[in-house]
Formats: structure tokens, sequence, C-alpha cells
């Protein structure tokens, strides 16, 4: 019996594909023939997962060397399949072409056969018009990217083909892995890390992530969006592209990479230090993250075990809310159901499709009635992306809009902790900064980038984050940055004199002895504070291994606290920028 009170078999002949050629049976017909079911293996390299031909011809486009000629595979009744070549096949290409076609025909009764026709096979020109619209998201290999393409971009979509082609079943069906394993050596993995999703909606200025975070990862804008997306950050091309090569910035790019601007591409790619993540290896990365937080989002196990791992869910009454409970094994079954496949034809986009985002819908909808769905696909996958690099959203959009309070709410469940704080106080995390440092929403960002050490950086992170996590009311908040700037302006005021007392301490105390014997009693400041002084006179805090320790010197010499050294440290090097 079906859920809705409908009788199995009828219930599963109006539900089904129009083209399923299945039906539900009461007993095991005579002559019937057990089919296995799929292992974790066998789901990860689409072995009997229902594909078109133009699913195979991709498969191909990307499982197949590149010396491999052009072609494209199909089928003709009855029971025949055709390779269609540009050229004559080496006996190893034969072998190649029909290991390589295996796991895609299990359990159909083709004949492969490999036919010479120059005018038949696939060409670059042909590839992308055969996709149709609905599946834009999905990736296009190298294979078939336009002719034109600059060299710099195939040669990145290229290494991201052959990284999913080589590892794809170690992904999906092997053991639990590193998100770093996958990320690539463009990626460093040590320090603070935040996330911009640039894609469509206009970002924030980027000089406060700068500020705030050693290392900026930039979803990047589709094309359309690019010169929006720019704006917004308030950050030039160029500046951009310098920032990457020096390290500060990395760039997403989860989507086909068509749909990006080509210029940018080919200027970003063209960097040694490959400061950017394609989507392959970005899904590999989340896939691996999403394991840690959530292991039943993706199991390496096969379909008899995820159906047991169903039935003990729909088991479980008393711990769990009935919508919680609902919603959970209906996202992870319809999850289930196409995950390998979507991963392999969108690669990242695949991880919000079918991840977090799709379970969270259905838990809201039977808890509250309403469709979701949407709304929490977008806003999950960024929060999905930030979870496999370690990084912290920076909301995009206006304070207080939806997206952003989507975005919280994602991160808050996804990660397990609230993370509220961050994610809904961005404006004022900004108002704080731009009024500590008097920090010009369009400072030169290069300039900015080489006063900031990643140690600075860090403590301005500390201090901005430790003030806006009071939950200070407005007035409160204004007087606890007014009363930083104010000593900050009074020990810039006194610093001149401080070191005017320090240059003239060792000559007043030596004399003062000399005269009455009394080693105290006429010194302008205590030995202890002179040596100190002395000892960090020329001493560069931003660059030095020591940074903080200086800093701590300095404000005991000044009578202050080290946040207002730092403060008036990172003013004097903006400015000096």
């Amino acid at each position: 019996m079906a859920k809705n009170g409908d009788p199995l078999d009828t219930w599963f002949k109006d539900n089904k594909a129009i083209t399923c050629p299945i039906s539900l049976a009461a007993s095991i017909p005579e002559g019937g023939l057990k089919i296995l079911e799929q292992q974790a293996a066998d789901l990860a390299m689409l072995r009997g997962t229902p594909l078109t031909i133009h699913d195979v011809n991709v498969q191909l486009a990307i499982l197949l060397p590149k010396s491999f000629p052009d072609f494209t595979f199909d089928d003709l009744p009855p029971e025949k399949g055709f390779v269609f070549v540009s050229r004559e096949l080496t006996h190893e290409e034969t072998s190649v072409i029909h290991g390589t076609l295996k796991p895609f025909l299990v359990g159909l009764p083709l004949r492969v056969e490999v036919v010479v026709a120059p005018n038949r096979f696939v060409s670059a020109e042909a590839a992308v018009p055969e996709i149709p619209s609905s599946n834009g998201l999905n990736l296009l290999p190298a294979r078939w990217l336009n002719p034109t393409t600059p060299i710099p971009i195939r040669q990145a979509v290229e290494e991201d083909d052959d990284f999913w082609a080589s590892r794809h079943v170690e992904i999906l069906s092997g053991p639990s892995a590193d998100p770093k394993d996958w990320l690539g050596n463009g990626i460093p993995i040590d320090g603070s890390r935040c996330l911009i999703d640039a894609s469509v909606l206009p970002p924030r200025n980027i000089r406060t992530s700068l500020a705030l975070f050693r290392y900026v990862t930039l979803v990047a804008p589709l094309r359309d969006h690019h010169d929006i997306a720019l704006k917004g950050l308030a950050i030039s091309e160029s500046d951009l592209i310098e920032l990457a090569h020096r390290g500060r910035i990395q760039v997403l790019f989860p989507q086909p990479i068509n749909r990006y601007s080509t210029g940018f591409l080919e200027r970003l790619f063209e960097l040694d230090s490959r400061p950017y993540i394609l989507s392959r290896r970005l899904a590999a990365a989340t896939v691996a993250d999403a394991r840690r937080r959530m292991p039943l989002l993706y199991p390496p196990v096969g379909v008899a075990e995820r159906r047991i791992l169903l039935e003990l869910l729909q088991m479980v009454q008393d711990n769990a809310p009935a919508p919680w409970r609902e919603g959970l094994i209906t996202g992870l079954g319809e999850s289930w159901t196409s995950a390998e496949y979507a991963l392999h034809s969108k690669g990242a986009m695949a991880t919000s499709l079918n991840g977090f985002g799709r379970i969270l819908g259905e838990m809201v909808r039977r808890e509250t009635g309403k469709d979701l769905l949407l709304e929490l696909l977008f806003s999950s996958m960024p929060v999905e992306w930030a979870g496999a690099l370690g990084a912290t959203i920076m909301p995009v959009g206006l304070e207080n809009e939806g997206p952003q309070k989507m975005a919280e709410f994602c991160a808050s469940a996804y990660s397990g902790a609230v993370t509220g704080t961050q994610l809904a106080s961005i404006g004022t995390v900004e108002a704080v900064l731009e009024e500590v440092l008097a920090l010009e929403g369009d400072a030169p960002v290069r300039e900015l980038d080489t006063a900031f050490s990643p140690r600075d950086i860090s403590q301005l992170n500390d201090l901005v984050y430790g003030i806006v996590r009071g939950n200070l009311t407005g007035q409160d908040l204004r007087k606890a940055v007014r009363d930083l700037n104010d000593k900050v302006r009074y020990y810039n005021s006194s610093t001149k004199r401080v070191a005017w007392l320090n240059l003239m301490a060792p000559t007043g105390a030596l004399a003062t002895y000399a005269l009455t014997g009394n080693p105290g009693g006429a010194t302008f400041v205590g030995l202890g504070s002179w040596l100190l002084g002395l000892m960090v006179k020329d001493l560069d805090a931003s660059r030095h291994p020591c940074g903080g320790l200086i800093d701590w010197v300095r404000s005991v010499n000044a009578r202050t606290t080290p946040d207002v050294v730092l403060v008036s440290r990172l003013k004097k090097a903006i400015k000096e920028g």
C-alpha cells in the first residue's frame, strides 16, 4: 500500500516515468532473472544507471584520452550501437573504446561496431547546441570547447576533467577523505578565510574581507554579472588579478566554464600560482566535507544498504520529530536516486541540488507548510562550498534581506553551530571597521594588501568581531568605537614624547647616580621600560615573527593596550601606503 492509500502497483504505474518499461508483479515471473543491485563502485561509475545517448557521449569525452580521435556514439535498432570516428583506430584504441563503453551498456543487448565516418563525429562547434537548454548547468568537457578557446582555459578544463576521470570512483565510493586532499596546490590551507558569492547577487565592498581575513575566496560572477560584481566589490579586474597573483584571493568556478567572462578566465588561468578551483575539484572537496558533517548525505554504500538505512530511519519514532524524520527520509531518498549522476554531469552545482539544501527544504515544508526549496537550494550552495574550504561566509545584498537570512539559517544548520553573529552583523562589522581604521570604500586595494600582514589581519579580526559580538546597542557600540579612537589619538600624540623620554632616560639616570649616589631619584622613565622600548624601537610588528609581543611592549611603554597600538599602526600603514 502506498502512503496515499493506493495499491502499490497502481501508485507505481501512475508515478513512474512514461517510458520506463517496468511494472510491479505480485510474484517472480517464470524464467525471471534477478538483477544484481548496484554496489557503491557501480553507482560511482554510473554502471547500470539509465543514460541518454548524449550522457554516454559526455562520459566518453571525459574518460577517453586526449589523443583519441573525434568520435560520437549512437545506437540504431535493432540492438546495434556504433562509434563513429574521424579516422581508423589502432588495436589499442579499439580496446580502449570498448572498455570505456562497457559500464554504460550493462544489461543492454547492444553489439557495438566502430565505423570511420568523418562527418558523423561530434565536433566542438556542434557540441554546445546539442545540449538541451534545460541542462544549462551541465559541464562542458574540454574536448568539446570551441576551437577558439584560449589555451590557458582549455588546459584548466582538461586538468579538471582528468582529475575527475582518474579519481571519481575513489571520491564517490571510497573511504572518507579530508576536503583539502582534493583542492589542488593553488589553494593555501592555512590561515583565516572568507567566501563571497558574487555569482549573481551584487557583493559588498571587498575591503572589509581583505582587512579581516587572510584569504578571500570569490565565487566567480557569471558573464552577464561580471561588471556588476566588480562594481559591488569596488575593485578593478586588474587589481583582482593582482591580488590573486599575490595569493590573497582565490576564485571558484562551479558552473560550466563557458558561462564566465573569457577575458577574465584567460588572465586568471595564466597565473602560475593557479589561484582557482574548477567545478569537479570543488565538487570532490564538498562531498568530502559533507560526509564529515552529515555522513548519510553521500554514503559510500550500495543500493541495498541505502534502502536499509532508510528503513532504519523510518523506525526512529521517539527521538526525532515526525516532520524532521520524514523530511530527512524523503530528501535522502530523492538525493540518492541521482546524486552520482548529477555530480558527473553538473560538478559542484550538484552538491546543492542533491545535497543539504534539498533535505532542509523537505524538513521546512513538513514543519511549516512553506515551500522554500528553491531559496534553500540557492542559499545552501555557498554554505557547502565554504564548509569544504573552512571559510566564513560574507553575505551579499543588503543588510537583513532574505538571501542573508537564508544563508544564516543554512550555515547554522549545516555546521551544527550558531554562526548567526558573523553573518547577521556584516553591516555592523563594516561600520566598525570603517570607523576604527578610517578605511575608505575606495582605498587602493593593492596598498591595503601591502599594509596588512597576516598577523595584523588575525588581530584585527579578533578586535572588530570582539566589539561586534558584545551585542551592544547602537549608542553603546558608537561609544565603544569612540573610546578606542580616543585612545589611539592619545597614543599617537604621546609617541614622540615617549620616544624623547626613552632617549633621555639613560643620561638622566647616570647623571643622578654620579652626583647623589642614588640610582633612582631623578630618572625620567624606568630603566626596564627604557630597555623594552629600545629593544623594539626599529622593529616592524607587521612582519616580525613576534609582532604581537612588539605591540604589547609598545603598549606598556605608552600605558595603553596592544589593540590601540595595532589600530594606530594599521592606520599609519594605510596612510603611507
